[in-house]
């Protein structure tokens, strides 16, 4: 059953989201969301913009998300995605619910013929992401998976453009960092929990990946990662650092660190190397944006 209840925020804006009677005729696609929470928020108003996609249909577990449902955007809403999977009037399932429900919402939606747009991660196991494609194999349907993520940003395939193109010669290597306070803003049990999909690996690996290996070309010889978490009191991933090597030979380091800060070691007793780890903890503690090189 769909569970984006688990997420605390407003559903919709439907007024912020409006489309004319020329857009509604030339609909294509009857499209039936699988939670509405956070991502289905984010979606709206691009699935309400375009003229190929009808949305016919949603399933929640919260009644009030069901009732906002159909009484702003007309559809019908379910209390399980089994229904919506279910229903003959949707072509294509967009399965937003919370990450350790995606492999399980993704098999039944192909399991009922339909197409599947899956929000980032996949799976939280390969097990299921094999099952997953098994499923779309066998019953003749299409899986899209990474809506959320970002390699197919304009910039992203801007630099792919420039990659391929030559002009500034073949490329090298890819380094990207990333840091943030991911981990410290408000979050739901799951979200901290690695078994049902928490921590920056499932929740914030699949942007930055997909953008490594857009630019990079796509398929890889080699992985080898470490992660770390050093907040007992958030008893998930925090923090990892990754080198990935293409089968063109280039390579590419990812580090992302979602903790507000990290312990600096303080062996060093010189003056000049503790104002280093003064100079670094202000700096770790500050940076809660991002920057990709």
């Amino acid at each position: 059953m769909a569970t984006a209840g688990l997420y605390l925020v407003p559903i919709f804006n439907a007024a912020a989201c409006h489309t004319t009677p020329m857009q509604r005729e030339t609909r294509v696609l009857r499209l039936g969301i699988a939670g509405l929470g956070q991502a289905a928020a984010a979606m709206l108003p691009e699935i309400l913009g375009d003229a190929r996609v009808q949305l016919v249909a949603a399933a929640d577990v919260r009644p009030e998300a069901r009732a906002q449902f159909e009484r702003e955007l007309e559809g019908r809403a379910y209390a399980e995605v089994q229904q919506l999977c279910a229903d003959p009037d949707v072509d294509v399932v967009y399965v937003a619910t919370p990450h350790q429900f995606h492999a399980a919402h993704a098999i039944q939606a192909a399991e009922h013929g339909k197409h599947v747009l899956l929000e980032k991660p996949m799976a939280l196991t390969l097990v299921d992401c094999d099952a997953m494609i098994e499923a779309a194999d066998k019953h003749g349907v299409r899986l899209l998976v990474g809506r959320g993520s970002h390699g197919f940003d304009p910039p992203i395939l801007k630099i792919r453009e420039i990659v391929r193109s030559g002009e500034l010669g073949s490329l090298g290597m890819i380094h990207t960092w990333h840091y943030g306070d991911f981990l410290y803003r408000p979050r739901t049990p799951a979200e901290l929990d690695t078994s049902q999909g928490g921590g920056v690996i499932f929740n914030q690996g699949p942007h930055q990946i997909d953008i490594v290996r857009i630019i990079g070309g796509g398929m890889l010889r080699s992985v080898r990662a470490m992660t770390g978490n050093w907040d007992s009191a958030r008893s998930t991933e925090g923090a990892f650092s990754c080198y990935l090597e293409f089968e063109d030979g280039a390579g590419a380091t990812r580090c992302l660190q979602r903790l507000r800060s990290i312990s600096i070691p303080t062996s060093t007793t010189t003056g000049s190397g503790r104002m280093a780890r003064e100079n670094a903890r202000t700096t770790m503690a500050e940076r809660a944006g991002s920057s990709m090189h």
